[in-house]
Order: structure tokens, then sequence, then C-alpha cells
């Protein structure tokens, strides 16, 4: 018997091949943003099609190429989601394009719902603004005894 949760998913719960996971915005109890993760292997080509939302095409291990029409972009990647922000593509809502990887990878698109489609366009990582939080003062020790 699966026991679903409204907080949690388990693994190849949701997995549509070839993507490890699929959350739409109504699966997840989310208002606006989908979730896939697509595990390319090493060579593979997979064509993917952004339909009514917007997507970005980031790594969370690994490389890939993103092609669409004439233009392809080059995500460098990483070897983890640990090491530090990563180059990202976006495609607009009613888009194809094709992601490929050479030596395979394993990609997260996020897909929020878009009004105004804007071209495909690449960001490279030391764009990605890094916010670290402010450590917090230590409180004060309890001398009310």
């Amino acid at each position: 018997m699966s026991r679903r949760s409204s907080h949690h998913v388990r693994a190849g719960e949701t997995a549509a091949p070839p993507y490890d996971l699929v959350l739409s915005p109504e699966a997840a109890g989310w208002t606006y943003s989908g979730l896939s993760v697509l595990r390319l292997a090493a060579g593979r080509t997979v064509e993917v099609q952004t339909g009514d939302a917007e997507a970005l095409v980031l790594s969370l291990a690994g490389s890939c190429r993103v092609t669409s029409g004439a233009d392809t972009h080059t995500v460098a990647g990483r070897t983890d989601v640990f090491a530090g922000p990563t180059d990202f593509v976006y495609v607009p809502r009613g888009s194809r394009v094709a992601v490929s990887s050479q030596r395979g990878g394993r990609l997260a698109l996020p897909s929020p719902g878009g009004e105004a489609p804007q071209p495909v366009r690449f960001s490279p990582a030391a764009a990605v603004p890094v916010v670290l939080p402010r450590a917090r003062a230590a409180s004060p020790p309890n001398n009310n005894n």
C-alpha cells in the first residue's frame, strides 16, 4: 500500500521516462511551479517541450547542451549540488529544445507558469547571485535561577 505525504514523494513514484521525477503544480499542491528531473546517459539526447510553462535547464550533476533551432548553449554544470552555482538555460513556454550530454548528467527543470515568453537564453554560473544567511547573534544565557 502506497502512502503519500503532501510533503514527500517516494523515489520513482512520479517517474515518467525519460524523467526520474515529474511534479506538476497540481500534483505537488503548488500554485504556479512544477519540477522535473532528467537523468541523461552519456551520449543521449532528449527532446523537451515546455508546453504552458517556462523552464530552466540546470545541472544537479554533470553537464549538458541545450539546442534551440540553430543556437546551442553549453551548461558546464557541476559535480553535485554542493559544488556551488551552475549555469542554466531559460526556455520559454511553447518551446521545443534538444538536451544532450556527452558524459551524462542529472538535470533539474523547474517550470514556473510564465505569461510573456522571452527568447531562449543562457546564464553563466558566475552571474547567479549567492546569498548567505546572516549568522544570528547568540542569545545570552538565562541566569534567572
